[in-house]
Order: C-alpha cells, then structure tokens, then sequence
C-alpha cells in the first residue's frame, strides 16, 4: 500500500549558484547579439538592394537620354564640386 503513503514533500528550489547565473546572463547576452546580427544581415540587404536600384536606374536615365537624341558622357568625380559651383554661381538664394 505503498499507493496510500505519505505524499512526497516538493524538494525546496536551491539556490543558484553563481557560475549558473553567469551563464544566465551569457545565454541573454548571446541572444540579444544573435539578434542584432539577424538586424545588421536585413539591413546590408536593403542597402545592396538599393545600390541595384540606383544602379539600374542610372543606366536606365542613360538610355532613355541616348534615345532621345542625347548624349551621355562621364563624370570625373573630382569635378563635380567645381561643376555645382558654377551652375549656382549665379543664383542669390543659394545658402
């Protein structure tokens, strides 16, 4: 009649040691850094789906210019500070 015996007594909740809570917080903290891996992945994703845009774009401007008539030519980077300048040289509301 074992069945019938003294019910057994919950085992009181030891207290955890300090190597347990460390790796507590080890646990939180590789969770929060899996995280911000998973948000800096999403977002070099946006940015290179935007440099495709842009890159699409540009060469889709050109060819709409070259089929009106136009022409495209290329910019040298280090001119177009020099190329502002002049095209607001004239202008009075320019900050």
């Amino acid at each position: 009649m074992s069945m019938f015996s003294r019910a057994q007594q919950p085992v009181p909740q030891q207290t955890r040691s300090r190597l347990q809570l460390i790796l507590d917080d080890l646990d939180v903290a590789y969770k929060r850094l899996d995280h911000a891996v998973s948000l800096f992945n999403s977002l070099i994703l946006d940015t290179d789906k935007a440099m495709k845009f842009i890159d699409q774009f540009r060469i889709d401007l050109a060819q709409a210019i070259e089929e009106g008539g136009g022409t495209v030519k290329a910019t040298d980077p280090g001119n177009i500070e020099a190329q502002i300048k002049e095209i607001f040289a004239g202008r009075t509301d320019a900050r």
